[in-house]
């Protein structure tokens, strides 16, 4: 009798320890990793990482079924799952993965409707890597704050984490270095609520978050199960998880592609790992390459910026600037406008100012057929008026006109509503020739700021350095040489994702491929900046 108790005994404490390693058993295979481990609400996943719009995500206010359902598309084409618009078994199988805790959607919020919004994040395919800026330096320090209490030496966590920062050395100049205070780059493990309004949920939920530049703040959640070089499918890799939050805190957004590390959900452990073009491609539009060359050929890496530079005083002739085309006196008088300055702002609203009015793109609202325009001062508080170009980076909208810039941010942090001015510069464009004129700026990317102007009868472009607030010097470039195909001199610029540039030249709009440098187009430009009376197409 007493040995069969103690047989019984044996048994159950053998099954409760295989049903607690199995709770945490992740496949190394993404699309075969156990699923089962936690039963996430749908809407709560939505609203947790950005999927519904702003005022959801902030408040308990129950999305209606329009936003529902569009939440789901956005979600579901973001992973490349069927597009039903409402959760089904593959849905919620995706939703229940272990995953980092940062958002899917950022800056490249959607326009005001479902359609729109729905089209429009399907363009983003890889996603916009840059949502926020990088770091303004490329030494980095980092500090290991508390190492994890599972079974792992620090001196292994801090191995893993060396390696996780050596991915992201070996494609740019970025350098990385432990120091015992004053990191650029803290690191540690919590439990539940730590502080940083981010709470931790627990085992095989969220595994960690990090913060972007320049503040660069990295969590693990020091409930699960860490593991180093584990080839038994049980436990959370820490140097793969290491490595993709320190591509947050690098600059990165999260990314689309499956197989790429910022792919939001755990990709298990892989041995000898190594980044996917996607991953190099985002880290390389912050930060460049590496700068010594490589002993094997790295991926190549398309540009926007060429590779001649002219000198501020042209040497060759002016060209003939090809003739604006005339628009007919019979066309309504709204088909015939020019406006100022182009943008999209951070929630994914394209904007032109003309004079002292902003307008809304198209001018015209396709389903009340009015316009939909307001004075620009009631969103830039005290802006400039007739202002020569526009450009929005994350979080700030910058104004130019002449050689003066001003700078405005919404003090909330919200993607609606007023902004104020925080900076107004009189003498904004040092660097810039004595009688040049900008005409039209985009911002690709935080750190890649292009102004497009006139010079001596010829069209240029600069770069702009937004951290510094000056034009990078020897970035003056002749348009035809920096964008072949593109008029000389554009009226507005804005574009919607690092790979694509729209240029407007009069009352023509061409669309320029940053990677191939082709140009489509010219277009219309009223039927898709006007619309209404002028007719109706996409941009």
């Amino acid at each position: 009798m007493w040995l069969e108790l103690r047989l019984v005994s044996v048994f159950v404490i053998a099954s409760v320890i295989v049903s607690l390693v199995s709770c945490h058993s992740l496949n190394t295979n993404r699309e075969k990793r156990q699923t089962n481990v936690i039963d996430v609400p749908p809407v709560e996943y939505l609203r947790r990482y950005g999927y519904l719009r702003d005022h959801y995500y902030t408040s308990n206010v129950a999305p209606n079924s329009e936003e529902l359902t569009e939440a789901f598309k956005i979600y579901q084409n973001y992973l490349r799952l069927p597009i039903t618009g409402s959760v089904n078994p593959d849905t919620q199988s995706e939703m229940n993965k272990p995953r980092c805790g940062c958002n899917d959607v950022f800056a490249i919020w959607m326009n005001q409707t479902t359609q729109d919004r729905v089209k429009r994040f399907a363009r983003y395919t890889p996603v916009n890597f840059n949502a926020r800026r990088g770091w303004r330096r490329t030494d980095l320090t980092w500090q290991l704050l508390g190492s994890t209490r599972a079974r792992i030496p620090s001196s292994v966590v801090r191995s893993e984490i060396r390696r996780a920062f050596a991915l992201w050395a070996a494609e740019t100049p970025l350098t990385f270095r432990e120091v015992n205070s004053n990191p650029d780059i803290e690191i540690d493990f919590n439990v539940g609520a730590h502080g940083d309004g981010s709470p931790f949920d627990g085992p095989s939920g969220v595994l960690a978050h990090a913060f972007f530049p320049e503040l660069g703040t990295t969590h693990f959640d020091d409930r699960e199960q860490w593991t180093t070089n584990s080839t038994t499918r049980s436990g959370i890799d820490l140097f793969i998880v290491a490595a993709h939050e320190f591509g947050h805190a690098l600059g990165l957004d999260h990314s689309n592609v499956r197989d790429a590390l910022m792919f939001p959900t755990y990709l298990g452990y892989i041995p000898d790992f190594k980044l996917n073009t996607d991953d190099i491609r985002g880290i390389r539009s912050i930060y460049g390459g590496p700068p010594t060359p490589r002993t094997t050929r790295a991926p190549t890496i398309p540009t926007t910026r060429p590779t001649t530079r002219a000198t501020t005083r042209p040497t060759r002739r002016p060209t003939t600037l090809r003739p604006r085309p005339t628009v007919p006196t019979t066309v309504p008088f709204q088909c015939r406008r020019t406006f100022g300055a182009a943008f999209e702002d951070d929630n994914g609203d394209l904007m032109m100012i003309r004079g002292i009015f902003l307008y809304r793109i198209p001018v015209y609202d396709p389903r009340t057929g009015s316009a939909v325009v307001s004075r620009a001062s009631n969103m830039f508080q005290r802006v400039m008026s007739f202002p020569d170009a526009i450009f929005q980076v994350p979080g700030s909208t910058y104004v130019i006109r002449r050689r003066r810039v001003q700078q405005f941010s919404r003090p909330d942090g919200t993607l609606l509503g007023r902004r104020d001015r925080v900076a107004d510069t009189w003498n904004g464009l040092g660097g810039l020739p004595r009688g040049a004129r900008i005409t039209a700026a985009v911002a690709i990317t935080q750190n890649e700021v292009l102004l497009f102007g006139r010079f001596r009868g010829q069209g240029y472009v600069w770069e702009y350095d937004v951290f510094n607030k000056d034009i990078i010097q020897s970035s003056m470039t002749l348009m035809q040489e920096a964008f072949p195909g593109i008029p000389p001199i554009v009226d507005m610029a804005l574009s919607r994702d690092p790979i694509e540039i729209i240029f407007v030249a009069g009352q023509e709009y061409f669309r320029y491929d940053t990677e191939s440098q082709e140009v489509a187009g010219p277009f219309a430009f009223a039927p898709a900046f006007v619309g209404g009376p002028c007719g109706s197409e996409e941009i």
